[in-house]
């Protein structure tokens, strides 16, 4: 019988807190603008309730890598984070305003963004060889989150066999609803709480070079090659907003119903499974400068794709460009970040990474909101500033950055 901290064990056991740490985003986020498009939210309103995840990473985030890295053990944070989010979930399914949906949203990211750091940090912490075998373990957070996209998808359907549940859950309106995804979301979360607690101890490096420990990844930002793909990677971000609010309106537009949108918006991870289980051999053979390449150049023709906008087949397959972007830009940044961080930083470098994250998307968030009003809520010229942006950053990566030649110990 294997012991429970059998590499072999500990891998899977690393899958699942993956796997339940991505299912609640999956259930909440690509379905959350139609949501709130079904409330009657104006364009700007929208963008404001998207920018909160950003705005929360840029509140809590570093608390979190402190936490984390020198005071709490890590698994304890993502039990009480996630936790926390379970109730604020539930909450959340039944407002309709939008201050009211603005604040909880806010509160729910706070908790929620340290989170994906905190299980991004601990999965960190105990793979060998600085976490090169990360982008596999990933894999299974995009998992879990096509398993809770589908699952709501089903659950839209109002399948017949289940107005028994339907009755049960909600006596008063038992017709499946969009705002069923936040109770979807608040149960996964929950379920990610009680997990946590089973994870093996992670406890914070009080000995670390310094007691601050974000202050001291702050300081990687004096080394290049760290600088330009924090600095690209912010610019990046701000168009990935671009998508993610404009694509399911698009889809939905284009004649796709809410079932069957949740379900085609999938498509973006199903390539983001593909590249995360291959993506040690593309770092290994292209490099972190060239991989990364590849996840820029995919993003951009994807934008290209949405700013053509039609036929449906056209926009639903710019969706496999995100997974590529996701996996070989983000995720192998990521890995690349966590080679090139001294080992009691790891978290708080992590951390750095989603605070440069937490800008883009606030801007990028706030940005789309502004352009598709002044658009008329056209889709065409709102892509194509996004399209625009992402090409030109680009070809900065592609000037400025550089391999690093030596890697920081470990």
């Amino acid at each position: 019988m294997l012991a429970a901290n059998d590499p072999s064990v500990l891998r899977w056991r690393l899958c699942l807190l993956m796997f339940l740490q991505y299912a609640p985003a999956g259930a909440v986020l690509p379905m959350f603008t139609r949501h709130l498009k079904e409330l009657q939210f104006t364009p700007e309103e929208i963008g404001l309730a998207c920018a909160t995840q950003s705005l929360a990473g840029l509140l809590a985030t570093s608390l979190a890598g402190q936490l984390a890295d020198r005071w709490v053990a890590s698994e304890r944070c993502l039990a009480a984070f996630s936790f926390g989010s379970s109730l604020l979930l539930w909450l959340l399914a039944d407002l309709t305003t939008f201050p009211a949906v603005f604040g909880i949203t806010l509160v729910f990211w706070l908790l929620m963004v340290p989170a994906f750091t905190l299980g991004t940090s601990l999965c960190f912490h105990h793979l060998a060889a600085a976490g090169c075998g990360f982008g596999p373990i990933r894999m299974w957070g995009t998992i879990g989150w096509v398993a809770a996209v589908w699952l709501l998808s089903f659950w839209l359907d109002n399948p017949a066999g289940l107005g028994w549940l339907r009755d049960w859950l909600k006596p008063l309106s038992p017709a499946a609803r969009l705002s069923d995804q936040f109770r979807l979301a608040a149960v996964l979360s929950l379920l990610l709480a009680a997990y946590s607690l089973t994870l093996p101890h992670t406890p914070p490096a009080r000995g670390g070079a310094s007691w601050l420990a974000p202050l001291a990844a702050l300081k990687l930002l004096s080394r290049h090659s760290f600088a330009v793909y924090l600095a690209i990677t912010l610019g990046i971000v701000v168009t990935i907003p671009f998508s993610s609010q404009l694509t399911p309106l698009l889809l939905n537009r284009l004649g796709l119903p809410d079932a069957w949108l949740a379900r085609t918006l999938t498509i973006a991870q199903s390539t983001e499974i593909i590249v995360l289980a291959v993506l040690p051999w593309i770092m290994d053979r292209l490099g972190d400068r060239w991989t990364m390449i590849v996840g820029l150049v995919s993003w951009v023709i994807g934008l290209i794709a949405l700013t053509i906008g039609s036929p449906l087949a056209l926009v639903a397959g710019s969706l496999t460009m995100n997974g590529l972007c996701i996996g070989c830009y983000l995720v192998a940044g990521q890995v690349f970040i966590n080679r090139h961080a001294p080992a009691d930083i790891r978290a708080s470098a992590q951390g750095v990474f989603a605070i440069a994250t937490g800008v883009g998307n606030l801007i990028g968030n706030v940005l789309v909101g502004r352009v598709h009003s002044w658009a008329n809520e056209e889709f065409a010229p709102t892509f194509a500033v996004g399209a625009t942006l992402a090409a030109a950053l680009t070809c900065v990566f592609l000037i400025g950055f550089r391999e690093p030649v030596v890697s920081a110990s470990s």
